[in-house]
């Protein structure tokens, strides 16, 4: 019940960081309602969700938060930059690969160390039915602790610190408590 708990938000937030549209929300909302089921309190971000109408504001922000703002982008979704001040770090990028071939994972190669890719990976090994329990967990230990754990903390401040949308900020701190659960979990 807990992987199934951890994969569903893996899930969530592979989809929220997603450039925003009303398809992907849909399926976030059923996510978030899988969430609710198994009593991980969604309210305030299944209510967020349902109130977003204007998916051009929420567009506007997501670029400017993301992709393009002048002088520079607040926080570039990317491991890469959040540890090297650049969009692409072939170390990083061939690490990723590595882990992603694994499962046969195929992420589009600029899209490697994005946000959402490297946690739809998480969910993927999550719901990967042909590894052991003990395979599947080092896998996530792995991962984890070389990547999401080093350098996503620093993107949910940048985000808390920039966002001018509430839809991301309420994002950020639910992503934040998940990632402490996550270190927790896996004691790093």
């Amino acid at each position: 019940m807990r992987d199934l708990s951890r994969a569903l938000k893996y899930k969530f937030f592979s989809l929220m960081f997603l450039y925003p549209s009303r398809e992907r929300f849909e399926k976030a909302e059923m996510v978030v309602k899988d969430l609710a089921e198994l009593g991980y309190d969604s309210s305030e971000v299944e209510k967020k969700i349902r109130e977003v109408k204007d998916f051009k504001k929420l567009q506007v922000e997501y670029t400017r938060l993301f992709i393009n703002a002048f002088p520079h982008v607040p926080c570039a979704p990317y491991e890469s930059f959040f540890k090297f001040k650049r969009l692409s770090d072939p170390s990083i990028l061939m690490s990723l690969k590595s882990f992603y071939n694994k499962l046969g994972y195929d992420a589009e190669s600029e899209a490697t160390d994005h946000i959402s890719t490297e946690l739809e990976f998480m969910y993927l090994v999550l719901a990967y039915d042909s590894l052991s329990g003990e395979e599947k967990l080092r896998l996530q230990f792995d991962f984890f602790s070389k990547h999401l754990s080093t350098w996503v903390m620093d993107f949910v401040k940048c985000v808390k610190s920039n966002s001018k949308e509430e839809i991301y900020l309420i994002l950020s701190k639910k992503l934040e408590e998940f990632m402490r659960e996550e270190i927790e979990y896996f004691d790093i």
